[in-house]
C-alpha cells in the first residue's frame, strides 16, 4: 500500500480562489471592452479560469494515519491534518437533487433536472463538524465497492444506509 493517497472530489467552484477568478474574469471582460493590449487580457482571463475551477482533494496519508480535505491550487494545497483515529465510520447515502433549469436566451424553455449521486462521507462522532465527504460517484455498484475498499484500508466502521433502507421497506412488505 502506498504511504500517501489522493481522492479528487473535482472542481470546488467555491472558496476564496474561485471569488478571486471571478472578479479577475469581470475584470478580463472589461479589459477586452477597453481594448487592452490581447495578449495581457488573454493571460488575465486562462488565470481567471485557473482560479474559478480550484481542486477539492481528499488526501490520506497511511503512514502517519492522517487525513485532511484540501482546496489544491495549481501547486498549493490549503487545508489542516486530522488524526485518521477520530474518524470512526464510513457511511453511503445517496443525493437525489431536483432542480429547473431554464435557459437564460429563452425563459420559457425550461427542463426539470434529476440529478443522482451516490456520496460516502467519513464520519468523526467525536467533532461532528469535521465529518465531510469523502468521495461521490454517480452509479451504485461503484459506489459499494469503493465503500467496502476503504472501510478496509482505513480501518473503520461502514454504514451503508441506502441497503438499510431497501431492507427496511422489505421487511415492512413481508418479503424479507
Amino acid at each position: 500500500m502506498k504511504d500517501k493517497e489522493n481522492i479528487v472530489l473535482g472542481a470546488s467552484f467555491s472558496g476564496i480562489f474561485s471569488t478571486i477568478g471571478c472578479i479577475m474574469f469581470v475584470v478580463g471582460i472589461f479589459m477586452y471592452i477597453t481594448e487592452i493590449p490581447v495578449l495581457t487580457t488573454h493571460i488575465f482571463m486562462i488565470f481567471s479560469i485557473i482560479f474559478i475551477v480550484s481542486v477539492e482533494v481528499v488526501e490520506i496519508d497511511y503512514k502517519q494515519r492522517r487525513i485532511r480535505k484540501i482546496i489544491h491550487f495549481l501547486f498549493i494545497k490549503f487545508g489542516n491534518w486530522e488524526p485518521l483515529d477520530d474518524f470512526d465510520k464510513l457511511v453511503l447515502g445517496a443525493d437525489h437533487d431536483s432542480f429547473k433549469l431554464v435557459s437564460p436566451a429563452h425563459p420559457f424553455f425550461q427542463k426539470d433536472v434529476k440529478l443522482k449521486s451516490y456520496d460516502i462521507y467519513i464520519f468523526n462522532s467525536k467533532n461532528p463538524e469535521k465529518t465531510f465527504l469523502f468521495m461521490s460517484f454517480k452509479n451504485i455498484p461503484k459506489a459499494h465497492k469503493n465503500l467496502r475498499i476503504y472501510a478496509e484500508k482505513l480501518n473503520i466502521e461502514m454504514r451503508d444506509t441506502i441497503q438499510e433502507a431497501w431492507d427496511s421497506v422489505r421487511e415492512r412488505e413481508g418479503r424479507y
